[in-house]
């Protein structure tokens, strides 16, 4: 999807749009809910409890379109981010996709499959579009950071692009996806992540077929290349660190150098760049990340001034776990803090152990909830009074589903027919004396749609059906 077409979105999306698509409403600093407004303005947040106006609309000041800051959180962007978090999308192709369907823009198309050999182009089996602040702030989103100050950084070394991605395999070639990709044309390096932040089956990231995975960044570093001062080199392992830790590099002396992953091929003649240099290998906090900068470290050494390795204080972390949610104010105060990881200069990265770390970071487990959560409740409650407003005395599955914005058929068909089955069952329990957590809160919510369709009651054409957004994502035991 050309990044041209989500800027035409975003510019057609007004903030009564977004508004009426997510269901939410703005309020001022007495809690009282006002009409979206034509100029910029701050009102309490539609995404939070919030006591006070920490929400500040604007219109950007190049195009005009709208845009939002959550103060509190950081969160920010156009209306398709607006509409993302609003709706609980996990990507912001899935929210421009419902901005253009519920506006009848009939500008989101699913693009057309192309093979690889259609699609090479200058760079094989890679299609690059002009990289936008958009696409900053995509990548920004998937990283995890505040701000596109370190995209910014990495993109004027010449390493960072945007575009389209075409692969094959054994069973022919696999749909074009837009991604962000790091490469670098002197060694035919590269590599891609999603720009909407899914996984590539269950990879994170990918080589693009024909592709090397060799260092990125080394063009930079080339006799030829004229950059200004550069004193030092900055290794990480994968597109997020490197973004991450650049996001608080606020100088131009810094070359960003990514390892597309711990078993990243090099060679000599490439450490014989890094002469005199000092080079700092920001290591991640696992087995698999120590021994790899054990191997860096022996491949610089012999040609660097200085070479230093930073490894993240909580074991399993990674930089783009530091990063998460940081300015690049913030995390240039983050790098400078000593106290925030351990470092190894020169001999003393021989005492790093491998074993002593984990092979991978473990997540707490998460412990399932019996009926399914609150909010998915709540969802399911939404599903229920649509069934009841459509006329007739037993409306089609379809029709509910038009109703709420979702594809009339497959697993969204599904999801709504099983919504409507899980809140019947949750106020049959009520009625049955079940008071559990689960079941108290479904029907505290059930009330209160209630008695607002009872308000409506005398006249059911006030009731619209556009704030109505379910979102399906969450699964109910």
């Amino acid at each position: 999807m050309s990044s041209s077409i989500f800027e035409e979105i975003a510019s057609r999306c007004s903030i009564s749009d977004a508004l009426s698509i997510t269901g939410l409403s703005l309020k001022d600093s007495g809690g009282r809910a006002v009409v979206p407004p034509s100029g910029s303005g701050s009102y309490r947040s539609p995404f939070r409890d919030d006591s006070k106006p920490s929400f500040s609309l604007f219109r950007d000041k190049s195009d005009q379109h709208w845009c939002f800051k959550d103060h509190a959180t950081g969160d920010a962007g156009n209306m398709i981010i607006f509409v993302k978090l609003g709706c609980g999308l996990t990507g912001n192709g899935d929210a421009a996709a419902l901005i253009d369907r519920k506006l009848n823009l009939n500008l989101f198309k699913k693009p057309k499959v192309k093979s690889s050999a259609e699609s090479s182009g200058r760079l094989k089996n890679v299609k690059m579009d002009v990289f936008t602040h958009l696409h900053a702030e995509l990548v920004a989103s998937v990283v995890g950071v505040i701000g596109t100050g370190g995209i910014r950084r990495v993109y004027d070394r010449g390493i960072l692009g945007a575009g389209t991605l075409f692969r094959y395999g054994r069973n022919g070639s696999y749909p074009e996806t837009d991604c962000f990709f790091l490469y670098d044309q002197s060694t035919k390096s590269a590599t891609s992540r999603k720009l909407n932040g899914e996984k590539f089956g269950s990879l994170k990231s990918v080589t693009p077929n024909d592709w090397h995975k060799l260092p990125i960044g080394l063009s930079a570093i080339h006799p030829t290349a004229v950059y200004g001062e550069v004193d030092e080199a900055v290794f990480c392992e994968g597109e997020k660190d490197l973004i991450a830790v650049m996001h608080g590099v606020s100088h131009d002396r810094s070359i960003p150098i990514c390892m597309p992953s711990a078993t990243t091929t090099t060679t000599a003649e490439h450490a014989e760049r890094f002469a005199n240099m000092t080079c700092t290998i920001y290591a991640q906090a696992d087995t698999a990340g120590i021994d790899a900068a054990l191997r860096w470290y022996q491949w610089l050494q012999p040609h660097a001034f200085q070479v230093r390795v930073r490894v993240p204080l909580m074991d399993g972390d990674d930089w783009a776990d530091l990063a998460n949610g940081c300015t690049s104010s913030e995390m240039e105060l983050l790098l400078s803090d000593a106290t925030q990881f351990d470092e190894y200069i020169d001999e003393e990265i021989l005492t790093l152990s491998p074993d002593a770390f984990p092979k991978e970071k473990v997540d707490p487990p998460v412990q399932k909830k019996k009926g399914g959560s609150p909010r998915n409740n709540l969802n399911m409650l939404r599903t229920w009074v649509i069934w009841e407003l459509l006329p007739g005395d037993e409306p089609k599955a379809a029709d509910i589903c038009r109703s709420l914005g979702v594809e009339t058929r497959g697993a969204p068909h599904a999801k709504v027919t099983r919504g409507l089955k899980g809140v019947i069952a949750n106020l049959e329990q009520l009625r049955a004396g079940d008071y559990s957590e689960e079941a108290v809160k479904a029907g505290m919510a059930g009330s209160l749609i209630l008695v607002q369709r009872k308000r409506n009651s005398d006249n059911l054409s006030s009731v619209t059906t556009a704030p109505v957004v379910c979102n399906y994502s969450e699964k109910v035991a």
